[in-house]
């Protein structure tokens, strides 16, 4: 990625899991955010490329429409001032962000942007304004290619997930009994790990509606697998939906003074 004005090359990691079942029609697939309102943003070209430019518009544009959770299925291995200023905004406007980990665990191990952004290098999975989100195996272990280390928050399942695929995906697509339109096919990488727990959010959201998008992130990493431990390879464990519901009632809103409000909003700006 690059300064801000210069198009920059950004990868779309795989594609992306509905996090909302479309009608009937359409398709049968359930996704994980129940009866949530989708807001869908292209910001890839025709051949799948994204540039900082495109990313942070799209981040500024879903911000200005309402939405609170943000899912951004790509990765880089160079922020951008302009990305930077772009999570700032959505981060001053109270919206959580979750970022793919990166699927590049045998090419080096790379961290990668947005995700080190929301879940700092040298974090160890705490704190931070997002989260990064690694790939699992319905075995509970760490999916081949996920990358690991300090910035991993948690991770979902992403490892031959059966989902929506993307125009320009090389997966194979396979047949959806029931659907009239859409590509559909199994799938790996930490980009489908990504909007599962997007769609927890949601879940934890609608739970607590008080709650700030810090204490969702919070509940999530908390709920999860680990039960408070952290690894470099699964952050504080995979994901643990109905754990993280249960828990959200419990947690008691977050009040901040407008003096504190203001010096943070000026910290971020």
């Amino acid at each position: 990625m690059a300064e801000i004005g210069v198009p920059a090359a950004i990868r779309p990691m795989t594609g992306m899991v509905i996090a909302r079942p479309f009608s009937s029609t359409a398709c049968v697939i359930a996704g994980f955010g129940g009866d949530v309102r989708l807001l869908c943003v292209q910001v890839a070209h025709k051949d799948g490329s994204i540039s900082d430019v495109d990313e942070a518009a799209g981040i500024v544009y879903a911000v200005k429409h309402g939405a609170k959770i943000i899912n951004l299925s790509l990765g880089g291995l160079e922020p951008s001032a302009l990305e930077s200023r772009a999570v700032r905004y959505a981060q001053r406007h109270g919206a959580l962000i979750v970022a793919a980990a990166g699927n590049e665990f045998h090419e080096g191990n790379p961290i990668e942007y947005p995700a080190a952004l929301l879940q700092p290098k040298g974090s160890y999975g705490r704190g931070g304004s997002g989260l990064s989100v690694g790939a699992s195996t319905l075995k509970g272990e760490r999916a081949y290619f996920s990358n690991t280390g300090s910035y991993v928050s948690l991770a979902a399942p992403g490892n031959d997930v059966f989902a929506a695929l993307s125009g320009y995906s090389d997966w194979s697509p396979a047949a959806l009994p029931g659907s009239r339109a859409g590509l559909y096919g199994f799938s790996s990488g930490t980009s489908f790990a990504t909007p599962e727990v997007a769609g927890a959010a949601a879940l934890v959201w609608a739970a607590n509606p008080e709650l700030s998008a810090r204490q969702v992130a919070t509940i999530l990493k908390r709920s999860a697998t680990g039960r408070g431990a952290w690894t470099p390879t699964l952050g504080f464990g995979i994901l643990d939906v109905a754990a993280a519901v249960e828990l959200a009632p419990t947690i008691p809103a977050e009040h901040v003074s407008a003096a504190t409000k203001l010096l943070r909003d000026f910290a971020t700006r």
